[in-house]
């Protein structure tokens, strides 16, 4: 959440929008490790996420 919150201050967006898009991350992400049923790893980084 870290990473969104800077990436997107330093785009010049307000801090409470860049906070709020963290939250909202995370919580997709809790959506959807319940939906599928799996474990959650920590490890795991989405092909769509540059390193």
């Amino acid at each position: 959440m870290q990473a969104i919150y800077d990436r997107l201050v330093a785009k010049g967006k307000c801090k409470k929008l860049a906070l709020i898009a963290g939250c909202n991350t995370l919580l997709k992400d809790a959506f959807a490790i319940a939906k599928l049923g799996l474990l959650y790893d920590d490890a795991h980084r989405s092909a769509l996420v540059k390193n």
